[in-house]
């Protein structure tokens, strides 16, 4: 697989990121860090999979609400990279510009970004046709970050059954991409912020 950091900025990435219309996976995983008490004291633990250790009951409430607040980002981010995935590919089939539905997707760098990369390929009438986009996987990716983002997912989508097209020329055929996203609230609801990836042959 080949690198490739960053929001999209050319069509074999961009047009592999599009939604499956029948996602294989059935919800995000709960990385789970919430503490719970096993005998007469409470007990926390810092990190996923860390030894639990004794602590105030005050602690274990507080960092149960706090794991209850990253699940529901979690949550909220999936919904957003599933509406996103469908909005791009609805875009890329119709060689069309920036909807107003993923302007209010995306933000960030990332607006003006995709901008400029679906102007480019309505002026060269680049579009993705036939096939299917599968989703093979969404979930949670706590070990990473990015400046300005609050929560991080990793995902797979398969688009090898696709086939790119400028006008009534075949250039290329469709790859899997494996991607981490990473979203704000820094503008109010969360908001797809920052990606990057590789492309190859499967997920």
């Amino acid at each position: 697989m080949h690198s490739n950091p960053g929001a999209v900025a050319g069509a074999a990435l961009l047009l592999m990121l599009l939604a499956a219309c029948q996602p294989v996976p059935t919800g995000s995983p709960s990385v789970t860090v919430s503490p719970v008490a096993t005998g007469p004291a409470p007990v926390c633990t810092a990190t996923p999979g860390a030894t639990p250790t004794p602590c105030t009951a005050e602690q274990q409430a507080a960092q149960q609400a706090e794991q209850q607040k990253q699940d529901a980002l979690y949550r909220e981010a999936e919904r957003v990279y599933r509406a996103f995935l469908a909005e791009d590919e609805k875009i890329s089939r119709a060689g069309s510009l920036m909807t107003p539905e993923m302007k209010d997707l995306l933000g960030g760098p990332m607006v003006a970004s995709f901008a400029s990369v679906y102007e480019r390929h309505k002026a060269q009438n680049i579009r993705v046709v036939g096939g299917e986009y599968v989703l093979n996987y969404i979930r949670p990716a706590p070990g990473k970050t990015y400046p300005e983002t609050v929560v991080a997912m990793e995902s797979c989508v398969d688009g090898t059954t696709v086939e790119t097209y400028s006008g009534s020329k075949k250039i290329g055929n469709g790859r899997a991409v494996h991607v981490f996203t990473f979203y704000s609230n820094a503008d109010g609801p969360l908001k797809l912020w920052h990606q990057e990836g590789t492309v190859g042959d499967t997920c």
